[in-house]
């Protein structure tokens, strides 16, 4: 008897080639598999992303803090900063932005520079830079701070006196705090303007005060001069020429005062 040849060739070649697809997609899963395992190893293990020391040039009370922050930024951080660790390099950002450091007012920014050869990561901060000291009379004793030319205040200073720093006694405010403005937005900018204003003249001031917010102005007391009164309802800039044009006249010493309250107008007696 003769068996029955009738075979589908076409169907066992269709078989073959879909075993064929299907063990070629599963080896390169398992290639793909085996590459990423390879990639985690080594980024959460290899040597190569992880650094010995960390340095900062920072007083001691400042790096302590510096580094704390740092550390809550990473192991409080996503899920892949955490995985990572805190001694290793890709768990590290290469800037710190502004808004992140409210917790540290006195710096104004704060860089990282990772070298993989050398096994460190280098800290830079960048502190503020004093424009003057703000002092709240109606405390006694007064209490005062150091503001810079944002007029951010970001560090406690004691009271002091005389002409290399410009002092702001505030007889109205009553409490401030690190991290505080030394005015509302509404009044900061035209107050910034005046104390450059006053900064770039050549005279010497004994005291400028603000003594009632509500009248918007502050009061200048030179040490051999008139009174010099400003405006907070507008920017005092364009006083400077004024100004210094006032006080090379012989007679400016004998002046009762100067008023710059007016925009764009200039009284003096």
């Amino acid at each position: 008897m003769k068996k029955d040849l009738n075979v589908n060739f076409p169907e066992i070649q269709k078989r073959r080639r879909r075993r064929k697809f299907f063990f070629k997609s599963g080896f390169g899963l398992l290639l793909f598999g085996l590459a990423i395992f390879g990639v985690i190893r080594v980024v959460f293990y290899s040597p190569i992303f992880k650094f010995d020391h960390v340095v900062l040039s920072a007083s001691d009370p400042e790096k302590e803090k510096i580094l704390s922050l740092l550390e809550k930024k990473i192991t409080q951080g996503s899920f892949l900063t955490r995985a990572l660790g805190f001694k290793n390099f890709l768990a590290w950002p290469s800037q710190i932005q502004s808004q992140e450091l409210a917790a540290l007012p006195e710096l104004e920014s704060l860089t990282i520079e990772k070298n993989y050869q050398e096994k460190t990561v280098t800290i830079t901060p960048v502190e503020r830079q004093p424009s003057g000291i703000w002092c709240l009379e109606k405390n006694v004793p007064a209490e005062c701070f150091w503001f810079n030319d944002q007029g951010l205040i970001f560090r406690e200073s004691l009271a002091v006196s005389g002409n290399l720093i410009r002092v702001v006694s505030d007889y109205y405010q009553e409490h401030l705090v690190v991290g505080n403005q030394v005015l509302p937005d509404a009044f900061l900018s035209n107050f910034l303007s005046i104390f450059h204003v006053l900064t770039e003249s050549d005279f010497s001031i004994l005291e400028i005060a603000l003594k009632d917010l509500s009248q918007e102005e502050i009061e200048v007391k030179t040490s051999a001069g008139p009174k010099i009164y400003f405006s907070l309802r507008h920017p005092a800039d364009h006083y400077l020429a004024a100004l210094k044009s006032l006080t090379q006249n012989p007679k400016f010493n004998r002046l009762e005062y100067v008023d710059f309250r007016i925009e764009n107008r200039v009284y003096y007696k």
